[in-house]
């Protein structure tokens, strides 16, 4: 093994058997060229009575423990595909650990015009119904949300989807439903607005989909780069936020962007 990446595998509403496949087809194209070994952290990975899964630092602070008990001492390529914290890690080990970081669809770190404004308090509405949606448990009700986050070209790929999430949503574990159900919206702009300057031995790569909410992913996107001494965006062409499951094109996106950045081997790109 030349190359070690950590992936932390919480996308936004999708449970890790259903980013699987997506992930696995990236690592064929990936695993073998580079000669890399890659290590999943999923919500199967958490134990949520150990921590509060309401907090932020709670759950960063969560992450970063689970990816220093990994079992090897190298550097690598961290990605963070996930809404569920991650970003501390980052901070925490820096270049003494990663080589480079990924983040892929970053989410709601808003600005102070935005935040706590009439608008925000009625997507903070929305957003509360979507987790009690979760807290219940109900499919029905979730699947409906499948096309906030999928770029399709045609109703049948839709359906295609949204049976596929039916089927994962009936085998998702209890982690998956408790962490969906408790999104920290409200808490995560403030919390990252403590976050000092990354320093630039660090690159850091915002990877957005293309066709991502601006106001959620992509301006969120840009102002943790304007933290980092060392970033530069990226975009997945046609792609929304659920790039796993959206085609092969989409999926082969995301491969060439790590590819590129094992390449460089943690320099910036």
């Amino acid at each position: 093994v030349s190359h070690h990446m950590v992936w932390i595998a919480m996308e936004l509403y999708m449970p890790w058997g259903m980013q699987k496949p997506g992930v696995a087809a990236m690592a064929d194209f990936l695993c073998e060229k580079y000669s890399l070994k890659i290590w999943v952290i999923s919500e199967q990975s958490y134990v949520p009575e150990s921590f509060d899964l309401a907090d932020v630092e709670s759950c960063e602070d969560e992450v970063l423990q689970i990816v220093e008990a990994l079992p090897f001492q190298d550097k690598f390529l961290y990605v963070m595909n996930s809404c569920h914290g991650g970003v501390k890690t980052i901070w925490s080990l820096g270049a003494r650990r990663i080589s480079a970081a990924v983040i892929m669809n970053f989410t709601v770190w808003f600005s102070d015009e935005f935040y706590g404004s009439p608008a925000f308090q009625g997507m903070m509405k929305v957003l509360g119904g979507h987790m009690a949606t979760y807290g219940r448990r109900d499919i029905d009700g979730a699947e409906k949300y499948v096309g906030n986050f999928l770029f399709t070209p045609c109703p049948q790929d839709l359906e295609r989807v949204v049976a596929l999430y039916r089927s994962e949503l009936k085998v998702a574990g209890d982690n998956f439903w408790k962490l969906t159900e408790h999104l920290k919206c409200m808490e995560q702009t403030p919390y990252l607005k403590t976050l000092p300057p990354l320093p630039a031995e660090v690159p850091l790569i915002m990877a957005c989909g293309s066709l991502s909410p601006a106001l959620i992913v992509q301006e969120s996107a840009m102002r943790l780069c304007e933290i980092a001494r060392n970033s530069s965006l990226a975009y997945i062409p046609d792609s929304k936020q659920w790039w796993s499951v959206e085609g092969d094109a989409e999926v082969k996106a995301v491969a060439y962007l790590l590819g590129e950045v094992l390449s460089f081997n943690g320099k910036h790109v």
